[in-house]
Formats: structure tokens, C-alpha cells, sequence
């Protein structure tokens, strides 16, 4: 086999990839860009061909024909070729459909610049959720609109307040909204939601240490944790 051929051949058809899909963006998908041909190899061949690209590349088709996309998106070619290689990595459905949509909206015709930056903060941070980690945003934010109808919320252990604050019947409540009804797995996102300022850490209170959270209006999501719900939603 002619090794150097078949590099050749598959760097091109990375560089044709970029004309196919975004002919503005193709110098973001040169050789030069990349330091070490030969990572890229393993990283993006296998993702030619891939079911999530093909998938990713009918999405912008469609979405470019009904001008959901912005003309001129030159200056936003570091961000597409991001979410490229966020593709290469072979996330899974929730967490790639979550960015996608967080892209498109970044580079929809009628997103300001201001807001274009927030989304693409978002999608920084939605690259390190986990599934887990979305399925409890995705259920804190469903309860907070339940509560926000009803001013209560019926989960396994009884009715839910708006001003409920105990962790615990929090961690039941998701869980509940989620369908597996399995508070500890609920529990293991908590720490790293709050790392990320989505959600409101555990409050030390004298004896009763961290058995409480505060409670802002949105069932413990952040004001960053709302927005980035109210984005994937919409």
C-alpha cells in the first residue's frame, strides 16, 4: 500500500468535505491547520464517513435552504471547525444534538452578536456535560415550568414546593421527572453542575451541613443553568 498516497487522498477528501458543506469555511479544513497529519488521519477519517457527519451535513443543507443560516459566516470558521472535530470524537446523540443546536442558533440570521458569544460560551460548556448531566437539567426545568403553572410539583415522596430547598426530595423529584426514579444517580451530577454554575451548590446550615441549597425562583438551576435549558428547549 502507498502510505503517502493514501494520506494524500484522505486529507483531500477532509479539504472536499469542507467545499461540500461550507464553501465560505474550506481553508479552515486545509492540512496547514493541522500539526500532525497523521492525527488527524486517525481522528477524522473514520468520521467521513460516519452516520453523526453525514447527519450533521443534511441538517446544514436543509437549514441553509430556508435561510435559517446566516450568509456570511466567514469570521465563525474556528467555531465550525470545533464543532467538527466535537463530531470526531464520537459523542453521544443527547450530548451532539445538544451543541448542534446551540450552533445553529449561533449562527442564525436574526442572533445579534452579543448573543451569538453567550450561545457559544454555552456550547463550551455543554461539550463537558455528560448525558446524566443534561437528562437532570432537562427535568430541574421541566419541574420549575410545572411549578411555575401550579406552584407545585408531584413527585414520588409527596407535593413539591416552589420554595423547597432540602437536596434530598430535590434528588427525588429529578429522578422522579426523569423516569428511573434513582436518586443517587441524580446525586452524581450535582457536584459537577455546580462546578459549572448551573446549578446552585449544597449551603452549610450550622448542624444540618449541606442538606439545603438555595433556591432562586428556578428549581436550583443558575441563571446560566435556565438559559442554556430555555436555548436546548426552544
Amino acid at each position: 500500500m502507498n502510505v503517502k498516497k493514501t494520506k494524500k487522498t484522505l486529507l483531500g477528501n477532509i479539504r472536499d468535505l469542507g467545499f461540500s458543506m461550507l464553501p465560505e469555511l474550506a481553508g479552515a479544513l486545509t492540512p496547514e491547520i493541522v500539526t500532525n497529519p497523521e492525527a488527524t488521519l486517525i481522528k477524522v477519517g473514520t468520521a467521513i464517513t460516519s452516520s453523526k457527519l453525514k447527519q450533521f451535513y443534511n441538517e446544514w443543507k436543509e437549514k441553509k435552504s430556508k435561510g435559517e443560516i446566516k450568509e456570511n459566516i466567514e469570521t465563525e470558521k474556528d467555531s465550525f471547525y470545533d464543532l467538527l472535530k466535537f463530531i470526531n470524537e464520537n459523542p453521544d446523540e443527547k450530548r451532539l444534538n445538544a451543541v448542534k443546536k446551540l450552533f445553529f442558533k449561533a449562527i442564525a440570521p436574526n442572533t445579534d452578536e452579543s448573543e451569538k458569544l453567550m450561545v457559544f460560551e454555552l456550547i463550551q460548556i455543554t461539550k463537558k456535560l455528560t448525558t446524566n448531566d443534561l437528562s437532570v437539567l432537562k427535568a430541574a426545568y421541566e419541574i420549575d415550568e410545572i411549578i411555575s403553572l401550579k406552584k407545585s410539583f408531584d413527585s414520588i415522596d409527596g407535593t413539591i414546593l416552589s420554595t423547597n430547598q432540602f437536596r434530598s426530595r430535590w434528588f427525588s423529584a429529578v429522578a422522579f421527572k426523569i423516569g428511573h426514579k434513582i436518586s443517587s444517580l441524580v446525586e452524581s451530577s450535582e457536584n459537577h453542575l455546580s462546578e459549572l454554575k448551573l446549578i446552585f451548590s449544597p449551603r452549610p446550615t450550622g448542624e444540618s451541613q449541606e442538606q439545603y441549597f438555595t433556591n432562586s425562583g428556578h428549581f436550583r438551576l443558575t441563571d446560566l443553568g435556565f438559559s442554556l435549558c430555555k436555548y436546548l428547549k426552544s
